[in-house]
This record gives C-alpha cells, sequence and structure tokens, in this order.
C-alpha cells in the first residue's frame, strides 16, 4: 500500500483551524474525532447531536466568520454525511478498529463508550429525519446550492412536511452557522479562554470583552435583524421551490409523524425512512477501486431504483456510473452478488418504466460495451468484458415482456446490430447471451491478428466466470476456442500472436484423465484443418510448460511432420494416457459410405410429405456424422451413425411431435350404457348432484365428441349454479389441449360473461397473457389467441401430426452440424428445439467464413458472387418459415460446393454438374418438400467426394 503524501498547504491549512477552533483532540483525522464521537455511541441521533454541538462551539470562537471557519464546518458535515451513510460507517467502524486494536482510547472531548449524545430538545422525529437527509445532501451536493435546496425540497414533500415545517428545520440546522455570543459569567466579566485566542498575536482589534455595552446592543440588534432577513429568504425560497409537480408519488392517508412513503414496503408500524444516496458519481481511479465499486453495485442500483421517486436525473446518473463498474468488472464478482445486481437492474427499469427517456438512457448504459462487436477485430483489456456482460445483460432483459415497448425496441435493435444470427431467441438467459458474444469474437478473431493482439487472458477469464459451477462446460469453451485458433487463424510460426494464443489457452486446460482435452488433441492428429506447424506449437507447449503427465520433449511434433509421422505420435500420445486408439477410422468411413448409398436412393412418386421430411432428417444426420468423420472425431460419427433411425421409425402418425396433447388415461365413456355423456348430462337438467358425479367421470377420461365439449365449456363459463361451473372449470383445465375443448372456448367468446374467472379460463386454455378482462381489446385479444391455438392444436392432428417432430429433428441436426463439438447423447437430448431456418443461417455462416478464406488464398474455382446474389434473390422472394429454411439450405449447398472445388481443384467439374442436377431438381420438384430433400441428397453428395478424395 502506498504511504500518503506530504499535506498540501490547503490541509496543514484546515487541520490548523480544527485544532485553533475545536480543540487538539479533534484534528487527530477521521470523521470520529472530528465529531468528538465513538463507533460505540455512533447512531443517527447522536451523530445529528454531536454535529450540532460541534457548529455551536465554532460559531462561538472569534474566527467564526472566517474563510477557514467556514472550511471547517464543511469538513463537519462531511464527517456527518459519512457517518450518517450506513454502508460508509460500517467501512469507518472496521478501519477504526484496525487503527485502534492495540490501544483503542476516545478522544479528549468525547462522549463515553455506551452513552448516548442526549437529543436536541424542540425537534420532532420528521424534523430529525428532514435534518439528516439534509446533511446527506450538504455533503453530496458541496454545500447550500440551487440543486442542495431543490433535492431537500423533494425529500421534505416526500415526507409529507409543509413548507413552514421544512424553513423552521433549516433555520434550526444553520443557525450554528451565525457567531452566538458566549454567555457572561454572573461576575459580569468574561474570562477568556486560552485554547480559543486567535493565533496572529499582533491582530489589533478590541475583543468584545472590552466594548461598551452601547456596543453590544447594537451588534445584539444587528444580530437579530440579520436572522429574521434570514429567515424570511429561506422561507421565501423554500415556497418557491416547494412544487408538488416535481415530487415522487406520495403516500396518502395517516401515517407516524406525518411522513410518506416512497417506492417500496413499508412498516405500517414504524415511520417510513428514505434510504440516502451514496456518493457514486465520482469516477473510479484504479482497479481495486472499481472492483470495490462493483461489489456495490446491486445495493448502488437499488438505490438508484428508490431515487426515482426523488430526482430522476440524479437516480440515472447513479445507475449509469454502477453498471459501468459492474460491466468493467463482472468477472471479479461473486457470482451471488452478479445475479442480485442483474435484479436489481430489472427492478430499476421496471420502475422506470413511466420516464420512457429514462428507461432508454439506461438501455443505452447497458449497450455501451457493445461497440467492439460491431467492429470486429477491435477487441483490447479494457472493452472485452463489458462486451460479454452488455450481450448477456441485455439478452436478459429481452425476456421481460413487460417493459416498455420503447425499451423492448432498444433492447432487440442492440442485439441484432451487435450479435446479428448469434442473437438469443429461444433461451434468452444473460448466460446464453454472454456465450453468444466469446463465440462471436473467436469466430471474428482469427484473421485479425498483426499489432492489435486479440486479448485471450481477459477472454479465458470471461470463459471461466461463466461456467464457475460447470468445470466441464468450460473446458469445453476453451477447447473451442483452440480448435479455432488452430483452424481458421494464420501459422503460428508466421505470426507471433497465434503461437501466443495457442500458448494461452493450452495453459488453461487442465489435460486431466478423463477429461475431453485429451480426446480432442487425438483427433486434432487427424484433421486436416490442424496443419503440422498448429500442432508443433501446441505440442510444444504440453511439454515444456503445461502440468501434462506423461508428455516430454520426444513428444514435439516438428513443424514440416508428414502424416506418417503425425500417426506415429499421436499414439505416442495416446499410449501416454492410457487411452485406446477408438474406433477404426476406416472402418467409420466405409460405414458411412454405405450408409450414404443406402439413403441416396430414388423418392418413389407418391411419397407423403412426412416420408420426404423423415428421409430429408436421415440425409441430414448422415451429412453431421460425416462432417465429424472428416474432422477426426471419428468415435463421435460412429455415435451419431448408430442413432442415424432414432425417432425417425415408425409411420408419421407415430413421429414425436411438439404441439401434440400428452396421454391421458381412458375410460370408456359409457361402460354398459347405451347412451352417451352427453345425452345423459343433458337428461340431469336440474339434478345437481348427477351433473356433479358426470363432471367427476369426464375429468378422468378423454372428451368423447364435441358435443361433450360444448356442453362442459357453456357450463364452465355460463353454468349454474356455481359449484356446478366451478367444478366444470376444473375440468376444461385438465383438457386444456384439446382442440374441441378450444373450439367450444371459440364459440361461447361472443355470449361469454366478461369475468376474471373466465379471463383466467382462457388464459389458461390459450397460454396466452390477456389485457385486463376491463379493456375494450380484451375480446378481440382473446378471440386472436384462440384462433391461434386451435389451429396450432389442429395441425397436430391427422396427417400433419409427424411433421412437427421431423421438423424438430431437422433444426436438431442442423444445430449439431453448426456447433463446435458433437452433438451426442445428453448434450444433444438437452437442446431446445430452435427455428430451423434459422438452424441453417447459422451452418450457412460458418460454411460461407470458409469461403472467405478460401477466396484470400486465391483457390476459388467457383463464382462466389453468384452465390451471394442467389441467396439474396431467394431470401427476398421466400414467404414463411419453410421457404426461408429452403433458401437458406440451398445456399449453404452452393458455399459447401465452392469450399470443396477450392480444396480439390481437380474434381471442380464434377462439383459444377452436381450443382447443375440440383438446380434442375428442384427446378421440376412439385412441391417445396421434394426441394428440401433434393438439396439435402446433394449435399451429402459433396461429403462423399470430400472423404473419397482426402481418402479417409
Amino acid at each position: 500500500m502506498n504511504e500518503p503524501g506530504p499535506p498540501s498547504p490547503h490541509t496543514r491549512r484546515r487541520g490548523g483551524a480544527v485544532a485553533r477552533m475545536l480543540g487538539e483532540h479533534c484534528a487527530l483525522g477521521g470523521p470520529f474525532a472530528l465529531l468528538c464521537i465513538t463507533p460505540e455511541t455512533c447512531d443517527d441521533d447522536s451523530i445529528i447531536a454531536s454535529l450540532d454541538a460541534q457548529l455551536t462551539q465554532l460559531a462561538s470562537h472569534t474566527e467564526c466568520d472566517t474563510p477557514e471557519a467556514d472550511e471547517v464546518r464543511l469538513a463537519l458535515h462531511a464527517a456527518a454525511a459519512q457517518l450518517l451513510d450506513t454502508k460508509v460507517r460500517r467501512h469507518l467502524i472496521a478501519n477504526w478498529r484496525e487503527s485502534h486494536a492495540a490501544a483503542a482510547t476516545a478522544p479528549t472531548g468525547a462522549p463515553p463508550a455506551g452513552r448516548r449524545v442526549p437529543r436536541s430538545p424542540g425537534r420532532t422525529r420528521a424534523q430529525l429525519a428532514l435534518e439528516h437527509d439534509a446533511i446527506l445532501t450538504l455533503g453530496l451536493y458541496g454545500g447550500w446550492n440551487k440543486r442542495s435546496l431543490h433535492r431537500l425540497v423533494l425529500l421534505a414533500h416526500a415526507r409529507g412536511m409543509d413548507a413552514a415545517q421544512v424553513a423552521h428545520t433549516l433555520h434550526l440546522l444553520s443557525r450554528h452557522r451565525r457567531r452566538v455570543p458566549s454567555a457572561a459569567p454572573r461576575n459580569g466579566t468574561a474570562r477568556p479562554d486560552p485554547s480559543r485566542a486567535p493565533a496572529d498575536e499582533s491582530h489589533t482589534d478590541t475583543p468584545p470583552e472590552s466594548r461598551g455595552p452601547e456596543f453590544r446592543v447594537i451588534a445584539l440588534g444587528l444580530g437579530i435583524i440579520a436572522a429574521m432577513v434570514f429567515v424570511i429568504a429561506l422561507v421565501a425560497v423554500v415556497v418557491l421551490l416547494f412544487n408538488p409537480r416535481d415530487a415522487g408519488p406520495v403516500q396518502t392517508g395517516a401515517n407516524a409523524g406525518g411522513s410518506a412513503s416512497i417506492a417500496g414496503p413499508t412498516n405500517p408500524t414504524a415511520s417510513p425512512r428514505i434510504e440516502p444516496f451514496a456518493p457514486v458519481s465520482r469516477p473510479a481511479t484504479s482497479e481495486l477501486e472499481l472492483v470495490e465499486l462493483a461489489m456495490r453495485a446491486p445495493a448502488l442500483i437499488a438505490q438508484a431504483t428508490h431515487a426515482l421517486a426523488i430526482d430522476t436525473t440524479q437516480a440515472i446518473e447513479d445507475f449509469e456510473h454502477a453498471v459501468g463498474a459492474l460491466a468493467l468488472a463482472w468477472p471479479t464478482v461473486p457470482q451471488d452478488t452478479h445475479v442480485a445486481a442483474r435484479h436489481e437492474i430489472i427492478e430499476f427499469l421496471y420502475r422506470a418504466s413511466p420516464h420512457a427517456r429514462i428507461g432508454e438512457r439506461a438501455i443505452a448504459s447497458i449497450a455501451a460495451g457493445l461497440a467492439p462487436l460491431h467492429a470486429p477485430g477491435q477487441f483490447d483489456d479494457t472493452n472485452l468484458w463489458p462486451a460479454v456482460w452488455a450481450s448477456g445483460m441485455l439478452t436478459r432483459l429481452s425476456s421481460e415482456k413487460d417493459l416498455g415497448g420503447i425499451v423492448r425496441q432498444r433492447i432487440a435493435a442492440e442485439l441484432i446490430a451487435a450479435l446479428r444470427e448469434r442473437r438469443v431467441v429461444r433461451d434468452p438467459t444473460y448466460r446464453a447471451g454472454a456465450l453468444a458474444a466469446l463465440n462471436a469474437m473467436t469466430d471474428a478473431h482469427p484473421g485479425e491478428t498483426g499489432h492489435t493482439p486479440f486479448p485471450w487472458d481477459r477472454w479465458a477469464d470471461a470463459a471461466h466466470a461463466l461456467s464457475r459451477s460447470n468445470p466441464r462446460a468450460r473446458e469445453a469453451l476453451l477447447l473451442d476456442a483452440l480448435e479455432t485458433v488452430l483452424v481458421d487463424a494464420p501459422e503460428p510460426n508466421d505470426d507471433k500472436y497465434v503461437f501466443d494464443a495457442i500458448r494461452l489457452l493450452a495453459h488453461r486446460i487442465k489435460w486431466r484423465s478423463g477429461d475431453e482435452s485429451r480426446r480432442r488433441l487425438l483427433a486434432w492428429f487427424l484433421d486436416e484443418r490442424v496443419s503440422s506447424a498448429d500442432l508443433h506449437a501446441l505440442t510444444s507447449t504440453l511439454a515444456r510448460e503445461s502440468s501434462a503427465p506423461g508428455v516430454d520433449v520426444t513428444m514435439i511434433l516438428p513443424l514440416l511432420a508428414s502424416d506418417q509421422v503425425r500417426s506415429q505420435l499421436r499414439g505416442r500420445f495416446a499410449t501416454a494416457w492410457g487411452m485406446t486408439a477408438g474406433v477404426d477410422r476406416r472402418t467409420v468411413a466405409a460405414e458411412l459410405a454405405a450408409a450414404a448409398r443406402d439413403a441416396m436412393t430414388a423418392m418413389p412418386s407418391d411419397a407423403t410429405r412426412a416420408d420426404l421430411l423423415r428421409r430429408t432428417v436421415r440425409l441430414s444426420r448422415l451429412n453431421e456424422a460425416v462432417g465429424w468423420a472428416w474432422k477426426g472425431r471419428s468415435q463421435e460419427a460412429d455415435e451419431l451413425l448408430a442413432a442415424l433411425d432414432d425417432s425417425l421409425d415408425g409411420s408419421a402418425a407415430g413421429a414425436p411431435t411438439r404441439n401434440a396433447p400428452g396421454p391421458v388415461p381412458h375410460t370408456p365413456a359409457d361402460a354398459g350404457s347405451g347412451t352417451s355423456w352427453a345425452e345423459r348430462y343433458l337428461a340431469a337438467k336440474q339434478r345437481v348432484p348427477m351433473r356433479l358425479d358426470l363432471l367427476e367421470q369426464l375429468d378422468s377420461m378423454k372428451i368423447p365428441d364435441a358435443v361433450a365439449a360444448e356442453l362442459l365449456v357453456h357450463d364452465a363459463l355460463r353454468g349454474t349454479p356455481a359449484r356446478v361451473r366451478q367444478r366444470a372449470q376444473e375440468v376444461v383445465r385438465s383438457h386444456v389441449t384439446n382442440a374441441a375443448v378450444t373450439n367450444a372456448a371459440l364459440e361461447q367468446l361472443p355470449l361469454m360473461p366478461r369475468t376474471n374467472d373466465n379471463a383466467r379460463l382462457i388464459e389458461a386454455i390459450t397460454f396466452a397473457v390477456l389485457p385486463a378482462v376491463s379493456s375494450d381489446e380484451w375480446r378481440l385479444q382473446a378471440r386472436r389467441a384462440l384462433v391461434e391455438t386451435l389451429l396450432q392444436r389442429l395441425s397436430a392432428q391427422g396427417d400433419l401430426a409427424g411433421l412437427d417432430g421431423y421438423v424438430d429433428q431437422l433444426a436438431l441436426s442442423y444445430v449439431g452440424r453448426s456447433s463446435r463439438s458433437p452433438l451426442v447423447g445428453p448434450d444433444r437430448e438437452n437442446i431446445v428445439p430452435v427455428d430451423p431456418s434459422f438452424a441453417a443461417s447459422m451452418l450457412f455462416r460458418r460454411w460461407r467464413a470458409s469461403v472467405d478464406r478460401a477466396v484470400a488464398q486465391g483457390a476459388s474455382a467457383i463464382d462466389t458472387d453468384a452465390v451471394d446474389r442467389r441467396r439474396t434473390g431467394r431470401l427476398g422472394l421466400a414467404t414463411g418459415p419453410v421457404q426461408q429454411f429452403a433458401a437458406h439450405q440451398a445456399s449453404l449447398c452452393e458455399v459447401m460446393a465452392v469450399v470443396i472445388a477450392s480444396e480439390r481443384p481437380e474434381g471442380a467439374s464434377r462439383i459444377r454438374a452436381l450443382m447443375d442436377d440440383m438446380t434442375d431438381q428442384r427446378r421440376r420438384a412439385i412441391d417445396i418438400y421434394r426441394q428440401i430433400h433434393a438439396v439435402e441428397r446433394s449435399m451429402l453428395e459433396l461429403w462423399l467426394m470430400r472423404i473419397g478424395e482426402a481418402n479417409l
């Protein structure tokens, strides 16, 4: 810790003034000595009373009207403001106890330990509370000025005090600023106090004791006149500033002490208390101070939330300062503190919803960190963490549907501009948004080297902070980033920054037994995309600098190693780590080729849409498996091949669906009876017990027909008596996924009474959030929700029942193809379903980046500009999600052809012929499902060309 420097002349002058006017014990330093108070007696009443006593003593000094005395007064108010802030007080008490651990002695003149300073008489609880806030305000705003007076008026109005009470309280507070005549002793002479004598002995003014009685009368009269003028002026200022329109919401009704409650729950049995502001407008000046401020971010944001009811300008400034510190230092903050800060930010935005300008400014302060994502390659040590935090926070806020329209539009616009296709749509959590930013950085960086190295250490710290409780996920992030550098970055022997990146990431990975890192290293030896120079940099780091067991300097791959040397060294690593060679690479390639030939058989002309989608899903899974086999992940490819037909066997009706209702226990509608449930229910008429029994039967069986659904919903919405209506509503809630129930509710809607119970039942059927039932828009919104829900549930029946399931499986396969790691086993089961067109666009983006690198190397055998033009035209003509998927898929196939033709120039003519055949099949297809199938088949043929040429 740095030693404090010599005091400035100003500090020495003020310290001498304190000693001269208040005594040597008050100049020892710190707010406790200045106010003559100890931590044991430090509470709000004692602080205010001690301040009064010190100001009274200062006012009785002969130099009370000098500038030095004003400096002492300001120091007293600042000390009181610090101690009145509970958080600052705890910090000061802790420091005081540490410094006095050896011998803690109370300063001279301080009240005894454990004894309270008596409260000044003549002031009510509300006046003391306002005086408490006034002292804090003076410390925050630097004394009496326009801003401090305005804030005091707002605080007083929130407490329910009128102008006269405010003026009286402020007069009591400010009376100590004037000179108070000292009381004369009984003998009529005043004894001089040596401790309060002027420092300059040559001072020639006549002391007050030597002046005549006439002079004292005149001075007393002038003092009274000055006091009256001051009070009148203060009351005038208060009355002019006391404008209820500037204040926050006031709680009406009787409250203890006549005070009003501001923002948040209060105790009805106690006087409400306004939480004071902490002085957060001062920028952090060191990394340690920045971390400390980030740790306090939840409390500071909560204070800003409460301040919205008092001063919106100050509230948003404090919010911006706390958010800025949190964005700069969030990986150093404990997880629970970070979660609490996110909750406080959400609360602030909801409280700011009546102020659209404040909400938009708050979103702008959060989104400020996204700037580097708009121009990839511009990351450094100071802006990487804020970019990750801003992406995660805005993604989390995008799930809040009740924020104002302007705020939500701003959030969506910021995410689209920064993340584009990577923005999180289905799982809008903080972690998902932050990971999207991390992945976007690694995708954009490898080609951006030179004089602006990417801050991989900061990136790794952010990845660690996002996966504190999941070491497996953290290792996967580091491995994916390392693979991106190995594959996409320049050669490490040509670029020092690339070598440093490989070295740093390899250090962060543990390489322990059973970890995925060892399997990935063995796969990189077989991956054509990873050069021998990349493996040289990686193996040299493992042998010389890492703690990987069993690795020595003889296991460093040479820079120009052949495929045979790579294979031999791979075997040595496998032996050293006790790993088997895994499945045979050529065997997996042969099995994949056989499965591909079987899948590419001609499609029957009478195939249904379900058959077409099932075959398309199978082709996509084969493309996924072949892709991972080509990357050296033979074991994962074998697992994907073994699960090729999972969830695809059986007819379309038996396929998995998203919208089909779950299984419902079935009981025959009329066991042993020739009448239907509906007929018996109508026959019951006014016999309530019989109707209740029939409703009880219907609760445990499927709705037998549309007539039964109509009767059930009629009684749930309009039935009598009330117990029948309540029981019918319970039965409807157990059958909300039934399309007949939804249709019955749609038919009953025009005549349905608009009650809260009926509104909640409609929301239960539609799973929608509707406006208040008293709103004019309620019936229209309810009808729209019922129509949309009915269409969705009808699409899950009949011939269309299996299509949704196949669509989900197709989207899942595309996600696996665009993922950085294979999705097998539990990883595949835990994926949230995504929009297929979105998954196809992500896969296209990854392949398009490969095209850019191929063009940069001057190896483009197919016109890439024509590919981009055709994609733009397809997307412009596409209407609906199916056509959008088809447009992305066709463009994906074309960019695959560009990449493979660049890798294998000798096969460019075959590839062009294949693409011409695919275009012809798409033109001759009778529907879009056949087009999708033809494109997926062409992509598999491209993979087979790549595998055959690679001689895998």
